[in-house]
This record gives structure tokens, sequence and C-alpha cells, in this order.
């Protein structure tokens, strides 16, 4: 009897153990790299035939020989080896390499993989850029002023054009002579795969070298259908992540100028504004002094000009690819020009620097300012420093550098002490007259530093806690067996 009843306090011990909150919680959910031949290491070095597994994309537009670049052509693909030249390799023996000599090019790979209808799936890859005088390898330094514009999508129903209103774009990055991160995340529709694409584009360049290399690439499954439908699936309620609607295009009425002049909208690109007005992506740069594909939600663009139109004002400037998405108005906390700031032939540049602390390479809510760190903007064509502004963390706006003369400019953020960044730490613009521009520059805390996270503390992380308390429970089992075996032999 009494041997009976010390079984069932250790059963009952056990069942206490098992039960406590955390111990019993369902195993995460598996994030298998989907992604076949990821780090490129199924190849030959050398070989510029193809890149297993990847399809590659390419642009080819405008004029060739056109005395502005303004045109792209078909690149080259190949495999580069880490033997032959590791700098261009992130790790493994290989990495993906899609480049041309002296010819401008937008262009990259693309794979489309399986994932489950409605998942929510994360794509990751490490792209580098270079960009040389010549053709030869003698050079190790890439050309920073030059943008690369590199960038990852999404098709999240696993289509194949890249030029399709549907991919979701990542933004975009150069990140020339270090290997940098791209993360990108999306809902997966109705047809059970997504296609990623890599891209990079050197439209309107021209230089010896044009590389870009990918290399790590990797898309996992992060969170399973919620229940609700995909967009082409069954009826019912709204899925939580409803596909991009477009906003219907209204052709607009001449102005008094004659010009008629269009207003991006929400999800508009600028190859829907050329295909619907039927004109092609280079008459739209040209007639708007752009010198990049991207458009802002807000921004005003000439779709047709009078015959003898008077001077039309500048555009208003594209945001930086590596700042802040654009909006149709500046939102809480961003820099707006006034009148002072917006002398004649001058333009406004607005920089920040927050803490990414959670290290994802945007700004998300409760990120706040860093002290400490340095923002400064370069004249590109001399790398004379024209402004710097050392920050105290406490301001609430961008801060803004005014008054700069027409013309290029690189902006650079120097992290705090102790901090590194999280995206690319310098780009360039031209600025032009009455042109405002804002970007925002993120750096995490290095591992050195002390932590801030409260979980990552011994009394508040939930892991730690979850696994003190199992080892509490096992030693109580093996104590309470010990017990029972010992009074069986004392009774015997």
């Amino acid at each position: 009897m009494r041997f009976a009843k010390l079984f069932c306090l250790v059963l009952v011990a056990a069942l206490a153990v098992a039960s406590w909150p955390g111990l019993a919680a369902a195993a995460p959910l598996a994030q298998a790299n989907l992604v076949v031949n990821p780090g490129c290491e199924d190849g030959t070095y050398g070989d510029v035939a193809a890149i297993k597994n990847w399809d590659p994309w390419w642009e080819t537009s405008g004029a060739k020989g056109d005395p502005n670049f303004n045109y792209a052509v078909k690149p080259h693909y190949a495999y580069e080896y880490s033997a032959a030249a590791p700098q261009w390799v992130h790790s493994g023996n290989f990495a993906c390499h899609v480049y041309n000599y002296w010819e401008p090019w937008h262009a990259g790979i693309r794979q489309t993989v399986a994932v489950p209808p409605g998942s929510r799936v994360r794509a990751t890859a490490w792209g580098l850029a270079f960009v040389g005088p010549d053709t030869s390898n003698s050079q190790t330094v890439s050309e920073s002023g030059v943008n690369a514009n590199m960038q990852m999508g999404i098709d999240p129903n696993g289509n194949i054009d890249p030029f399709s209103s549907a991919v979701q774009w990542g933004g975009t990055q150069s990140p020339h002579g270090a290997y940098q991160s791209f993360t990108l995340e999306a809902t997966a529709g109705a047809a059970g795969k997504i296609t990623l694409f890599l891209s990079a584009s050197y439209r309107g360049i021209s230089r010896g070298r044009l590389d870009s290399f990918w290399d790590d690439m990797s898309v996992a499954v992060i969170a399973a259908d919620s229940g609700q439908p995909t967009p082409g699936g069954p009826s019912g309620p709204a899925p939580t992540n409803p596909p991009l609607l477009l906003t219907p295009f209204t052709l607009p009425t001449p102005g008094p100028d004659g010009n008629i002049v269009y207003i991006v909208q929400p999800n508009d690109t600028l190859w829907r504004i050329a295909a619907i007005t039927g004109l092609t992506v280079e008459q739209l740069k040209a007639m708007n002094g752009l010198t990049s594909d991207i458009v802002s939600i807000g921004q005003r663009l000439i779709i047709a000009q009078a015959a003898q139109a008077a001077p039309t004002l500048a555009p208003q400037p594209t945001i930086d690819p590596n700042a802040a998405t654009a909006t149709s108005a500046p939102p809480a906390g961003e820099a707006t020009a006034t009148p002072a700031q917006v002398a004649a032939g001058a333009g406004t540049v607005c920089a920040l620097l927050y803490e990414d602390t959670n290290g994802n390479g945007r700004r998300d809510d409760g990120e706040g300012l860093l002290t400490g760190g340095q923002l400064m903007v370069v004249e590109t064509s001399t790398g004379q420093p024209v402004q710097a502004y050392t920050t105290t963390g406490a301001e609430e706006k961008p801060h803004c550098f005014e008054n700069l003369p027409a013309g290029q400019y690189t902006v650079s953020a120097a992290s705090p002490t102790g901090y590194n960044s999280t995206r690319a730490n310098s780009t360039t613009l031209d600025v032009t007259a009455g042109s405002l521009s804002n970007m925002e520059f993120g750096a995490q805390r290095g591992s050195g530093g002390a932590s801030e996270n409260p979980a990552a503390t011994t009394g508040d992380n939930p892991r730690l806690r979850t696994a003190l308390f199992g080892a509490a429970g096992i030693m109580f089992l093996l104590l309470a067996a010990g017990v029972a075996g010992f009074l069986i032999l004392r009774r015997r």
C-alpha cells in the first residue's frame, strides 16, 4: 500500500511538471530553406551560360549607344569562385554573379518555390556591388558613388514577370565593398507558390565593370495560413493581408501651361504609368528629369507637354532608395521644406539616425533617434564635405541640410560608438532647385554593449525559465524515485 501511494505521488509530480506553462508549448513552425541551390554552390567556375536552378531575367530598352547611357542590355551570368576571388563570395565556394562591361543593364535572377497558400514567408539574401573604371581585376575598391540599386522582390502568386505591378519590392541598397543582407516578407496567394526576384540596375552608368554578386539566398515559411481566404481563394472574410489594389488611372486635363500632369497614386509604378499613357519609360524619365525608375506617392509627373510649353517647375524628388518609404504627405516627425530652406537654385536634404532595435533595416514604431552619431553631406564630384551634424537624440524631426546648390551629393551616417549600421550608411542623390529629400539611417547596438531586450536577462528570459523549471522537475522525479526505491528495499 505504501509503495502504491509513493508511485501515485511520483505520477502526480510528473504530470505537474509536464503541464507547467511553457513546457508543453507547441514547437515553432519549421523554417526550412525552400530555395534550391541557395548558395550557388551547384555550378562550375566561369560557366556563363546559366546559373543552375535560377532563371535569368533582364530588361532590354532604350537606344543602344545613347550618349547618356539611358538604355539597358542583357548582362552576363556566371559563378564566382572563392579560390580565385574570395572577396566576391559570402560563404562556401561560389556566389552568383551578374555583370557587364561598359554598357548599362537592369537585370537579375529569379526562382519559384512552392509554399502553403496564405502562408507568411520571409526571403533573405546577401548582396555585393562592385564598380570599376576598367575591365581589369587590378582595382580592389569599388566606386561607392555609383548606385547599384540592388533589391529583392516577391511575386506572391509565383508569376515570373519582374515588371508586373504584383511584385512586392523591398528597398534598394548599393553594398559596395562588403556583403549586406536583404530581407523581405510577403503573404503567399492562392497559387501555392511565390517567385523570388534578385535585381540590380546600372541604367545610366558606363564603367569597365558593373557587377553584382548574390549569395546565401533563402525562403522560409514563418507563419502558417491563418484560416482566412487568400487572394483568388473561396469567398468569405477579407484576408488579413489583402492584395495590393491599384488606384484607377484617371487621365488629368491639361493645366494652364498646356502640360498634362499626373499625380502618382498608391502602388503606381513608372512601368504602369508608361503603359497606360502610351509612353516609354525613357520618355517619362526624360520629360521629368528622373534618374531612376522609382516614383513616390504624390509625385507630379508630366505625361504630355504643350507644343510650346513654358519652363516647368522641377519635379518633386524621388525619396532616396535607402531611406524611408515615400508617402503622399510627410508623416509625423518628418521634415518639410520652409521658404527659407528653398533658396534660389538650392535644395534641402533632411536625414536622421535611429536605433534599429530589432536590426530589421527599417524604422518601426518605438525606435527613437540616437545620440552621438554623425550625419554628413559631401559633394560627390570633389569629395569635399559640405555640411556635418552630430546627433543629440533629442530631435523630434530629421536634421535638415539647407541651401544646397543643385548638384550630386553623397549623404552618409556614422554610427555612435558601440553601434553597427543595419542598412547602407551612405547614399548618393541629385539635389535640384527647390527639392526636398528625406532619408533614414539605422544602427543597432553591438553584441558587446548592454542588452536592450529585457528578456535577455536571466530572470526574464522565457526559454531559460522554461529550461530551469524542466530541470527542477526532472530532479524532483529522480528524488521521488530514489525515495520509493529506498522504502521498498527497507520493507524487504
